[in-house]
């Protein structure tokens, strides 16, 4: 018995230019697996991985939601001295008027 297939075309919008590909398979979701299997893998999560990823600011995403978009932190300006960044006394009031600003 044959399987019922489509061909879809997967496209990787992080790209640029936007990359895509073709792929024979039963569904969406056979497709996206098919060519970020390569790039991805999912295990479930322990609780030292919890720990530890939470603590860097990952969320929690639930599967069919809409995803959470992953922003980097700003970087601070350095600070005068060039001390790489690390204020003293004035680095808080420096950071009020920067905010203010």
């Amino acid at each position: 018995m044959s399987t019922n297939t489509r061909i879809y075309v997967v496209s990787d919008l992080d790209s640029d230019p936007v990359a895509h590909k073709l792929v024979r398979a039963r569904d969406r979701s056979q497709a996206i697996a098919h060519v970020v299997g390569t790039r991805f893998v999912a295990d479930v999560a322990n609780q030292d991985s919890l720990v530890s990823l939470t603590a860097e600011g990952v969320k929690v995403q639930t599967a069919g939601e809409k995803p959470l978009i992953d922003i980097p932190p700003a970087s601070a300006p350095p600070a005068p001295d060039g001390d790489g960044g690390v204020c003293g006394e004035g680095g808080a009031a420096s950071a009020t008027a920067l905010a203010s600003a």
